[in-house]
């Protein structure tokens, strides 16, 4: 085995690698953190809109975290006047509020659901 091969197997010894991860870690985990911060900041300073939706599904995943708790996550799924599809997640209280097939006005911004008003038939 020539010198500079056995230098990448054994780099454990000198701590490079270890290093090395740590640090990469560090920026994935800082990239994840700008990409949210961004995300939100994008959604709060977009102009709300308002369209005639339909709600054409509902979905609930449970997710199991750490310690075994869980969360569950609504969504929503609307289709416009063009047949375009929206998906939103929502609060427990939305989702329980109204059912599949209900039409009326979503609000949002960029990706974040602000309210969804029935219309009376």
């Amino acid at each position: 085995m020539e010198d500079g091969q056995w230098r990448v197997i054994c780099c454990w010894k000198n701590h490079q690698c270890f290093q090395f991860f740590i640090l990469l870690t560090f920026f994935i985990m800082l990239g994840i953190f700008i990409y949210r911060l961004i995300n939100v900041s994008l959604n709060m300073n977009a102009t709300p809109t308002t369209i005639t939706v339909t709600l054409i599904g509902k979905d609930q995943s449970v997710r199991r975290t750490q310690n075994n708790f869980t969360s569950s996550i609504f969504t929503f799924i609307f289709e416009d006047e063009k047949g375009e599809r929206l998906s939103f997640d929502v609060g427990k209280k939305d989702y329980h509020q109204f059912v599949e097939g209900d039409k009326g006005q979503l609000t949002y911004q960029r990706k974040m659901f602000k309210s969804f008003e029935r219309i009376k038939e």
